[in-house]
């Protein structure tokens, strides 16, 4: 309760109070007035701390609208400089992104670049190792070389057996028609008994090469084998008049049929044993190391022995395929493909001229 109230209730107290009202109506009267201009003066003084306590409440406002716009000012400073400060803050991070996007980028190139030559790099060092295992010295076994350089002197030792044979068919063609060797049978007995190598067949059973000599012998013993005393041919004139020396000239020229085929047999294991192939330089690298004769010659039988047997028993021939590669162990089984199939040829042949000798025996018996 302000001054103001407790003054007005103090008054008004008095005025009714029985005491009052016995006074008279002068002092009350008095008193009233004297209320009043205490009342007034309360309100008048109440009225201006009203309205000082209204200018202090315009002036608080005042302050805290100043207090406001000064806040929101800052407020807006500070966002603004947040604002630039993000923005820069942004810019940078962009460009930092985008630079490390560009540098990840360029990162990446370079690995990629790297990688594709790298695998480059791997697949022509792949290229240079499958060629070394394909054509490098490991590939290549000493077979390939050796059999390389004796293609010359083999082709030309098999045209002089085949040649060699030839020759041997037409004498003995020449020795069965009696047209040429010891036209006189006398003489003929005596020098053919005066020899005794013509009736040795030891050099051709036992000898891998045989000389010239024996060579020589020996397709004179074949003849004596196969005919030693061939009978005269009949002159057409003769058979054309005479029938008992017609049948005589028809037994022997059957006879002879024979005898040339079974000649010629034989005289196949004759020249298989004759010094024919001519060893060059090419042929001092080898496996196996072969005989030759006084002129540097071998026979085709002793060939057909170093390329089989000769490297069975050689260590350095298993030496060397021990060390080769996949494509050289592949070269090395063609080489010896090769030399099988030169051997199988041979087999066919023997095997030919032995149903050959088995048709000539029942021909013989059947006459």
């Amino acid at each position: 309760m302000n001054k103001l109230s407790f003054f007005l209730l103090i008054v008004i107290t008095s005025a009714f109070h029985p005491v009052a009202n016995a006074s008279c109506d002068s002092c009350a009267k008095a008193a009233l007035d004297s209320a009043k201009d205490a009342i007034k003066k309360a309100v008048d003084t109440t009225t201006d701390a009203v309205k000082a306590n209204g200018k202090s409440i315009e002036a608080t406002t005042e302050a805290v609208d100043q207090s406001k716009e000064l806040f929101s000012d800052l407020l807006q400073t500070l966002s603004s400089q947040e604002l630039t400060a993000l923005d820069g803050v942004a810019k940078k991070i962009t460009l930092t992104v985008e630079r490390v996007a560009n540098e990840s980028t360029k990162s990446a190139d370079v690995i990629v670049s790297n990688l594709l030559k790298g695998e480059k790099e791997l697949r022509v060092a792949d290229m240079a190792i499958e060629g070394v295992k394909t054509f490098g010295e490991l590939a290549q076994p000493l077979s390939g070389e050796i059999n390389t350089a004796r293609a010359g002197d083999l082709s030309l030792g098999f045209a002089t057996k085949m040649a060699l044979k030839n020759k041997h068919i037409d004498n003995m063609e020449s020795w069965l028609n009696n047209n040429g060797f010891l036209i006189s049978k006398g003489r003929e007995r005596a020098v053919l008994l005066a020899v005794p190598e013509y009736w040795n067949p030891t050099p051709l059973l036992t000898k891998k090469r045989l000389t010239n000599k024996e060579v020589g012998d020996m397709q004179m013993m074949l003849r004596l084998l196969v005919n030693a005393e061939p009978h005269a041919k009949v002159s057409p004139l003769i058979a054309s008049t005479n029938p008992i020396e017609a049948k005589k000239e028809l037994k022997r020229l059957k006879d002879v049929a024979l005898q040339q085929v079974s000649h010629a047999i034989l005289t196949e294991s004759l020249v298989n044993k004759a010094p024919i192939i001519s060893l060059s330089e090419v042929w001092k690298k080898a496996y196996f190391n072969i005989s030759a004769d006084e002129d540097n010659k071998i026979s085709f039988e002793q060939f057909y022995e170093a390329e089989t047997i000769g490297k069975l028993v050689s260590n350095d021939w298993f030496l060397d395929i021990k060390t080769r590669t996949k494509a050289g162990l592949l070269r090395e089984q063609i080489y010896q493909m090769n030399t099988a199939n030169l051997l199988l040829a041979e087999i066919v042949k023997a095997e030919r001229a032995e149903s050959k000798l088995l048709a000539l025996t029942i021909l013989k018996g059947e006459g």
